[in-house]
């Protein structure tokens, strides 16, 4: 295949290229990133400026395997970017009377500076980033998507290139707006769909006493109390499907649950019991509810909800979408 337009004068005003990526969060950057390693020439359009992109999130924890998996380096140790690596996490049963230590390794890492990073890593192999450009409409020639309509400082501006991705997240702004006679599918997501994550960052009132650390998970209420930017912080969240009501509902189902199991206890071992209130989501909600320094604005994350996922898993698995979307632009367009 011939080689592309690369570098062209003007990007910010437009122009054509091998690839027009809408979105630079995780998978449209690293999607970016690898094709512009192979030699294409690559457009990446952000609705968002360049300082607000991941800050919606900020903390997130990463699977330690897909640095390796997809060729990501690692942070640097010493950087901001990294807060902890843990080799572990504990996943609670339903009746909440058992635990079980999964030996699976997670990076907690801050998502805007991991963005930073891969930002760097896109335009170091010769992508283009343009942020603050608000997709308007998918320019369609011919019977094809030949690029899009965006806004940028108030000025209308067309990007056109051989290939389009969607990589907008679940607002899909793209893929939601293209004609049926494509015979690309264009639903939207709806409440039942998507995760409704409710976060909130504590602090720890006694950090010396029995409590839950590293990762800790209930999988079937999708609750979840993980490292926060120090050991005397964590992130308390949940997820449901539906509305943050549910989700919220949710958290006090479990917090009634682990009641259940600390009276239990105080009729037989009241030391036991003693523990597991420490321990349990009950005495994490009530640390959150009397300590929360900030409560994260509500967010959707964009993760079916058949498929059971388990609310923190929401961010990371973006990197593996985007090594699926590099595959499958490689076919589309050809291999060097």
């Amino acid at each position: 295949m011939a080689k592309g337009p690369g570098r062209t004068e003007g990007r910010t005003e437009g122009g054509r290229y091998d690839v027009l990526v809408v979105g630079a969060g995780t998978a449209g950057t690293y999607l970016a990133w690898r094709l512009a390693e192979q030699g294409y020439s690559v457009m990446v359009v952000e609705r968002d400026a360049r300082p607000d992109i991941g800050r919606r999130l900020d903390i997130f924890h990463l699977d330690s395997i897909r640095f390796a998996q997809f060729g990501v380096p690692e942070p640097d140790p010493d950087s901001d970017e990294l807060l902890a690596v843990y080799s572990d996490g504990r996943a609670v049963s339903p009746d909440g009377r058992r635990a079980k230590l999964a030996e699976y390794g997670f990076h907690v890492m801050r998502l805007p500076l991991f963005l930073k990073r891969l930002h760097s890593l896109a335009e170091g192999a010769g992508a283009f980033i343009v942020d603050g450009c608000a997709v308007r409409e998918p320019l369609i020639e011919g019977g094809s998507v030949v690029g899009v309509r965006a806004e940028k400082g108030g000025e209308g501006v067309e990007y056109r290139a051989r290939l389009t991705v969607d990589a907008s997240g679940t607002a899909a702004v793209l893929r939601t707006a293209l004609p049926p006679s494509l015979g690309v599918e264009t639903f939207r997501l709806g409440p039942e769909d998507v995760l409704y994550v409710v976060l909130r960052y504590i602090r720890w009132a006694h950090p010396r006493a029995l409590r839950p650390r590293g990762l800790n998970l209930w999988p079937l209420h999708k609750v979840f109390c993980n490292p926060g930017y120090s050991d005397e912080e964590a992130i308390l969240g949940v997820g449901q499907p539906g509305s943050y009501d549910r989700a919220e509902q949710a958290l006090e189902e479990a917090s009634a649950r682990e009641r259940e199991v600390v009276r239990d206890l105080e009729a037989s071992d009241r030391s036991a019991a003693a523990g597991a209130r420490a321990q349990g989501i009950r005495g994490i909600a009530e640390e959150a509810r009397r300590l929360a320094r900030q409560e994260v604005p509500r967010i959707a994350a964009g993760l079916p909800a058949e498929a059971g996922m388990i609310a923190h898993f929401f961010v990371f698995f973006l990197v593996p979408s985007g090594w699926a979307a590099w595959v499958a632009a490689r076919r589309a367009i050809g291999t060097r």
